[in-house]
């Protein structure tokens, strides 16, 4: 509504609405800035570390919030507690990185050296929230997949995938389960396994 109205020719009425627009904007946002304050110390505090603040962290933690806040995208399917989670872990794992950082520093100006670079990457770096990060992607994606299933189909291609949180099981070990032959429950995810390649395409 900004981009088309043209500042010279505006009326107030315009003005006004605009401003309620920009109003009801600002009121959404903080709204889900305090839906997801717990969010922030519930995360803040697995990435806690000695000589880190909690308060710190936290504080540090909310600025990323509203950061999450304006740059999602709800049209892209994720949800924001997802998004949100996965910015805040981000900013947790730099901040705790910095601190391995300054530590390293430290050690080298009190000439306790260290034996290579190499070394003091391999305690500054930490990749498992990139790893954390990837696996919160593809459960989001793999659960939106799914849903396009119906109840039979999304069982069968869980049980026999291990999606389901248990170890993979046989098409005759889901067809005893499901009281139809595995041949059946073969011929049900290739169907399944069709409407899943339509939906990511």
């Amino acid at each position: 509504m900004r981009r088309r109205l043209d500042p010279q020719e505006a009326r107030h009425r315009d003005l006004q609405q605009l401003e309620t627009h920009f109003c009801r904007a600002t009121e959404t946002k903080n709204a889900i800035v305090r839906a997801n304050l717990r969010l922030v110390v519930s995360i803040a505090r697995k990435h806690l570390r000695p000589a880190l603040s909690l308060m710190d962290m936290v504080s540090d933690g909310n600025l990323t919030l509203m950061q999450a806040v304006e740059s999602f995208d709800v049209h892209k399917g994720h949800r924001f507690s997802t998004y949100a989670t996965l910015a805040l872990m981000k900013g947790f794992a730099r901040s705790v990185g910095w601190m391995a950082l300054g530590q390293s520093a430290a050690c080298l100006a009190a000439g306790r050296r260290l034996t290579s670079d190499v070394r003091i990457l391999a305690e500054c770096a930490d990749a498992r929230p990139q790893e954390v990060e990837d696996r919160w992607l593809a459960r989001e994606e793999v659960g939106q997949l799914l849903g396009q299933l119906d109840p039979r189909e999304r069982s069968i291609v869980q049980a026999h995938f291990g999606l389901d949180g248990q170890p993979s099981a046989t098409y005759a070990q889901v067809g005893m389960r499901l009281g139809i032959s595995k041949q059946r429950v073969r011929q049900i995810e290739l169907e399944a396994i069709a409407k899943l390649r339509q939906a990511a395409d």
